[in-house]
């Protein structure tokens, strides 16, 4: 199953008229200034905010006109994640106002309606732009103050917990909400879509016993401890269980997952008031969940209960969980936008040249960069056929700006290829130019001579729907005699006149010192070598191309979908 693709050409094609050819791939949408589709043929409330409603079948997003809109997203759209991002984006655009100006014309173009995650003034600032999300730290934020922080908690006498159940926790989330929406105005921006709070936190089938085990003495563990205490204690209608009643008893297993229930009611609870407190204008969509939270019913009854919509991180192999993507709907009872997913290609070139090493980030590794357009298809037409999904956003806007270092004493250039992370992160494996892997003991002594981003976020993955410059690009695919990809290499060109060149047209490197011919031509082994234009002015073509279909088709697909179900 995972290795069938389905795209809008080939959707309907296996059970008789395919969608292309339909009457249903006629209905493209006419968008209004917040992207919401105007032309669908219904209407909601015109409440000047982004809310939800329920028309037929579905839950939709009800722009601020009143039209129904769907979240397609985009992550971290910002001047750069590196010192070079930035300076690749001066160096295009000019200036910050004139680069905002310009990628959100062009990412509304293409078919996005909302960043998850960027400059959110500069973003929230463009005339008729894309809508955003802003993200709220409520429980991180007052983590903080106690001295703590989350990544570095997995073990004892921490646990990974959180700490909801303070006292102060409610004050602290009501304070530092109130700073971030009153500085930033947000609460009457009609193109504010909604806010999140903190992403990915803590979760598992063992939460409750990592509660338990907690250590009291310290200080800012008491009151996790005293409620998971108190709260198993009235679980078993046992006064002093001790620990290995808790493990030995019937439910343990139901107990952990009820626990996991009540933290995050308790988080969502807090987390909700804070914002509404602010601002009553806009919607709470959550905490961009992950792992056994998308599977966990009581979680997703206590989120439905506080969210107007969940937001989830969804990862895996190729296809989505069906049941994953049912399960959320029918038992939260409220929509949900996918805020992270994305496939990374073995083709993509970094800003100097060398090829991504893609070994780490949860991202499914594919060949080529119409692999990863198809896979966009694929992956969102799952997503609207569940019929609970209002949304999706692909991770993320540019590619990871990949170090490049040197063997101290030789010009032996190499890449990262896999690191540990952490406070002292540091590369294990380097491969260089040919493309032979070494330890970084036979290494030796290294230098860094080109500085991408910091160790620690450095994936060196294609997550972009951009790359790490904004420049064009070639690709050359060498397949061999059965068809199988032997290798690609990338190389910048000259800007060329169309994104969609004819074969035959010859491109020349940005360098200046060779031609591309596009098109395919055999090679002396039987085999072939086909040059195609992957990137336009930075922009992955077949990706954005995806993008755009599908945001030409979105009310059509959605009515086909439900059509079906009826049959």
């Amino acid at each position: 199953p995972d290795k069938y693709i389905r795209t809008l050409d080939t959707l309907g094609t296996a059970k008789g008229k395919p969608f292309m050819q339909s009457e249903y791939a006629k209905e493209t949408p006419l968008f209004d200034e917040f992207g919401g589709i105007a032309n669908a043929g219904f209407t909601g409330k015109a409440t000047g905010f982004f809310h939800t409603e329920k028309h037929g079948v579905r839950t939709y997003v009800i722009d601020p006109l009143g039209n129904p809109y769907f979240a397609v997203g985009i992550n971290t759209v910002c001047l750069g994640d590196s010192d070079n991002h930035k300076t690749y984006s001066l160096e295009k655009y000019g200036t910050a106002e004139n680069y905002y100006k310009e990628i959100t014309r062009s990412l509304k173009d293409i078919g996005f309606t909302i960043a998850q995650i960027g400059d959110h003034r500069a973003i929230l600032s463009q005339k008729n732009g894309l809508a955003s999300v802003i993200g709220v730290s409520t429980i991180g934020a007052y983590m903080r103050k106690l001295g703590r922080g989350q990544v570095s908690e997995g073990v004892y006498p921490h646990n990974n917990t959180i700490n909801v159940f303070d006292p102060d926790f409610v004050k602290s989330a009501h304070q530092d909400v109130a700073n971030v929406i009153q500085k930033g105005g947000y609460a009457d921006m009609p193109n504010l879509f909604g806010y999140t709070t903190d992403n990915e936190q803590p979760v598992g089938t063992d939460i409750l016993d990592r509660y338990l085990m907690l250590d009291p003495t310290v200080p800012s563990n008491a009151f996790s401890y005293a409620t998971a205490w108190a709260w198993v204690a009235r679980r078993m209608n046992c006064v002093f269980p001790t620990y290995e009643q808790v493990l030995d008893y019937p439910e343990h297993t139901e107990m952990n997952i009820e626990f996991l229930c009540f933290l995050y009611a308790r988080y969502s609870k807090v987390s909700k008031d804070a914002i509404h407190a602010s601002d009553p204008n806009h919607m709470y969509i959550g905490s961009r969940v992950f792992s056994t939270c998308l599977m966990d019913e009581g979680y997703l009854r206590a989120a439905g209960y506080y969210l107007d919509i969940i937001t989830i991180n969804l990862y895996g192999r190729m296809n989505p969980s069906a049941k994953v993507l049912t399960d959320i709907y029918r038992y939260s009872g409220k929509p949900f936008i996918v805020t992270e997913f994305y496939t990374k290609a073995y083709d993509a070139m970094d800003a100097n040249g060398y090829k991504l090493a893609n070994s780490t980030g949860a991202g499914v590794l594919v060949e080529t960069q119409q692999d990863r357009a198809d896979y966009y298809e694929h992956y969102v037409l799952a997503l609207l056929e569940a019929g609970g999904c209002v949304g999706w956003t692909w991770y993320r806007y540019r590619d990871n700006d990949q170090g490049l270092f040197r063997k101290k004493g030789t010009d032996n250039v190499m890449k990262m290829c896999y690191m540990v992370y952490g406070k002292n992160a540091h590369p294990l494996t380097m491969m260089d130019q040919t493309g032979k892997i070494f330890t970084v003991a036979e290494v030796g002594e290294y230098e860094e001579i080109y500085h991408g981003e910091r160790f620690a976020s450095n994936q060196n993955a294609n997550k972009g729907l951009y790359t790490c410059k904004f420049n064009s690009m070639v690709t050359v695919y060498t397949y061999g005699r059965d068809g199988e990809l032997l290798d690609s290499m990338g190389y910048e060109v000259e800007k060329p006149e169309s994104e969609t060149p004819k074969d035959g047209t010859v491109l020349k490197s940005l360098s200046g010192d060779r031609s591309f011919t596009i098109g395919e031509i055999k090679n002396a082994h039987g085999g072939t070598m086909k040059t195609v234009l992957t990137v336009y002015e930075g922009k992955y073509v077949a990706l954005a191309h995806s993008v755009r279909r599908i945001s030409d088709h979105l009310m059509g697909l959605v009515r086909y979908f439900d059509d079906k179900k009826g049959e």
